[in-house]
């Protein structure tokens, strides 16, 4: 695993307004949510990624079906999300 670590004022634009380190590994932020997780009823959960200023997606997905939005499964989206 490696130690590198990279503050966020750090890190620059490239030339396609993706956020890149001194790498220039192309770095995003995602996050996952759900919202009445462990409850039984009508379920809301939400996923996002940020990759620099204007380079943002999300998703949201309803439903009365428990196992379906979880925040597991709301940060595994993100993270899809981000590898599209």
């Amino acid at each position: 695993m490696s130690d590198h670590f990279e503050n966020y004022d750090s890190l620059v634009l490239d030339a396609n307004d993706y956020l890149i380190d001194s790498r220039e590994y192309i770095i995003a932020y995602v996050d996952g949510a759900a919202y009445g997780n462990h409850t039984k009823g009508q379920r809301f959960s939400g996923s996002s990624t940020y990759f620099g200023p204007g380079r943002s997606t999300s998703s949201e997905s309803q439903s009365w079906e428990s196992s379906e939005n979880t925040n597991q499964k709301a940060e595994i989206r993100a993270c899809m999300l981000a590898l599209r």
